[in-house]
């Protein structure tokens, strides 16, 4: 904090330093600047304001020792970096954090920073460290019976496992979450916990179980009035209905969730919703609808800014413009799908676009180019099916290797034994043989039956290798075939092209313009406008309310009160997010950062302490 001296008390300043270095920030002071720089970054987005109450708070901490403001100045400053996105900077201030909570043994800041190290590394594809940090979490959390925030560790631990493919963790992580949720009669968390499950059934193609699952979280969802998290539940039934080519089914369904998510304004939504309606519109066989989805996708992830996302939106422009003929226009669009998808590693996003330019050269007549992106296509195609292939080789090996260590192992042992019975041949003879007898027979079947074993394992370590060899002899033949395929094709489909190019002449060929975006809605002004208008109603309904509040609990900043109004509404925490314009992660972490203000105990409930107030 900046302190100024007018000329007329710089004497006496002087002689009183000792008793004005004595003094310290207080609290409160800290804990206002702190909500003020987090409202910035969450609602505002005014990053700057941020950084310099962060840099504010850094410099009190530094003079004064005070921890509150370090660890404050630090995290508001990875919060920062995280939003923007620089990651490799929030991590270096997320580490700071939990490193000065470490040395101050504060576990519920350690924690806090160890979620937001994994959650980072998430981001970044950097699955080993996002686990360590997210597990680090969770133990701090069940060793303080913290089982809110434990909840919403186990959501992002069971997304990463899940994303990596690392089935039976993530499901043991899902059940967890499920258990600890009846428990607790956390419906919201059941509902999030059968959500991960559906989407888990779906990447292994347990249809029937991935279904079950995410109807179930609608009705959970819906049970407590949380549209939000019903439209989650609905577009992951609709990417499964696509994966079972129930095509119309799957297309309907995202209707309610475009209506629900324009209401709100909700453009990631909005982004994903059109774009998923693009896929299905082209597999249907509608590419004029595609087109348009394909179009309001790309529009809403000008905000977003992804390219990997465009290159995807943009490759189904492409196979539209192919299937109404636009041959020049297919081949600029997946030309231009494919620059942007250069810069990742998801081999699936290039394989895919690979074969839709291999499609589109065909259609031109150009077959040395259209033959040139089929191997590219089968390449990558044969590079994923080589990786999953190489998992399953690698754990036969395994687990071949650990049978020949055993055996040689218990051959050792044997021969051991052996020595052992002979020397004693000379004390006891009979016994001797009888023990010897016992011993080799009892040796003998476990030698054989682990020999039978390792015999197995090789034949089917060989068997393996025999199908891995055999499926790409059938690969290379289908290469053969599609290829001899595409040239047979060109003639006919070029005499097709052109009779639907004269039949497309008829038509008027003008679409009609997707709607302009809406400007983003400032929220800060928004609210302080309309400020008094909810005060007086709510105060109406709620007399002393407010009164009572900062009474019981201290001076709470602007924020912090529309929060826990909106609170004692009895709202859900997307009807929450929804109001002020913020993601559900901010509105839960404004939940954890007023509890911290009112100094709840882990076990008490922050909306059943709000909702007790009069």
């Amino acid at each position: 904090m900046r302190r100024t001296l007018t000329n007329a008390g710089f004497f006496l300043a002087l002689f009183c330093f000792p008793l004005l270095s004595i003094a310290q920030t207080s609290d409160e002071y800290i804990k206002m600047k702190a909500d003020s720089a987090w409202d910035y970054i969450l609602w505002t987005e005014t990053r700057p304001d941020a950084m310099r109450i962060a840099d504010e708070l850094a410099e009190i901490g530094e003079k004064e020792g005070i921890f509150k403001a370090k660890i404050n100045a630090v995290q508001i400053k990875g919060e920062n970096f995280f939003y923007s996105p620089y990651l490799d900077s929030a991590l270096y201030y997320y580490h700071i954090a939990y490193d000065l909570a470490t040395k101050e043994g504060d576990t519920n800041e350690m924690a806090y920073s160890a979620v937001s190290l994994g959650v980072t590394h998430t981001d970044m594809g950097q699955e080993d460290s996002a686990l360590f940090w997210l597990n680090d979490a969770q133990q701090i959390r069940e060793m303080r019976k913290d089982t809110a925030n434990l909840l919403f560790v186990l959501s992002k631990k069971g997304w990463l496992l899940n994303m990596a493919d690392r089935h039976d963790e993530a499901m043991e992580v899902y059940l967890y979450s499920y258990d600890l949720a009846v428990a607790s009669k956390d419906t919201l968390e059941l509902a999030s916990a059968m959500l991960g499950m559906g989407i888990l059934h779906k990447r292994q193609e347990n249809f029937a179980s991935a279904e079950e699952s995410l109807l179930e979280s609608i009705v959970l969802s819906e049970s407590i009035n949380d549209p939000y998290s019903a439209a989650a539940a609905r577009g992951n039934l609709g990417l499964l209905y696509k994966s079972m080519g129930k095509y119309e089914e799957a297309y309907e369904l995202y209707a309610p969730i475009i209506a629900l998510y324009e209401e709100a304004q909700f453009t990631e939504g909005l982004m994903s919703a059109h774009g998923n309606r693009a896929i299905i519109s082209n597999l249907m066989g509608d590419p004029d609808n595609a087109l348009i989805e394909a179009r309001r996708a790309l529009k809403y992830n000008e905000l977003r800014g992804r390219d990997e996302k465009a290159a995807d939106y943009i490759n189904e422009i492409s196979k539209a413009k192919l299937s109404l003929g636009e041959l020049d226009s297919a081949l600029y669009y997946g030309e231009q799908a494919l620059a942007l998808a250069q810069d990742g590693l998801m081999f699936e996003r290039k394989r895919d676009i690979h074969l839709t330019l291999s499609d589109v050269y065909s259609a031109r007549g150009e077959d040395k180019l259209a033959l040139e992106s089929f191997k590219l296509q089968a390449a990558m195609n044969d590079s994923i099916f080589e990786l999953e292939r190489s998992k399953e080789v690698l754990a036969l090996r395994e687990e071949f290797d650990s049978l020949k260590r055993e055996q040689e192992i218990q051959r050792l042992e044997s021969e051991k034994e052996m020595e052992r019975l002979q020397r004693n041949t000379l004390i006891a003879i009979l016994v001797v043989v009888v023990l010897l007898s016992s011993v080799i027979i009892v040796r003998e079947v476990g030698r054989r039956r682990k020999a039978k074993e390792l015999h197995e394992a090789e034949i089917q370590v060989a068997n393996l290798e025999r199908g891995r060899l055999e499926d790409q002899l059938e690969f290379k033949n289908r290469e053969l075939t599609s290829s001899a395929l595409h040239l047979a094709q060109k003639n006919e489909l070029l005499a097709q092209i052109n009779q639907e190019l004269k039949e497309l002449e008829k038509k008027s060929n003008e679409q009609s313009e997707t709607r302009a975006l809406t400007q983003k809605i400032d929220f800060d002004k928004r609210i302080d406008n309309n400020w008094d208008e909810f005060t007086r109603t709510f105060t109406d309904i709620n007399a002393s309310f407010f009164a009572n509040l900062q009474a019981q609990y201290g001076s709470l900043s602007k924020g912090e009160l529309r929060l826990a109004a909106l609170l004692k509404m009895n709202l859900s925490s997307k009807q929450i997010a929804t109001i002020l314009s913020i993601s559900e992660d901010g509105v839960k972490k404004s939940r954890y950062r007023l509890r911290k203000k009112m100094e709840l105990e882990s076990n008490e409930s922050l909306e059943s302490v709000i909702l007790a107030i009069t």
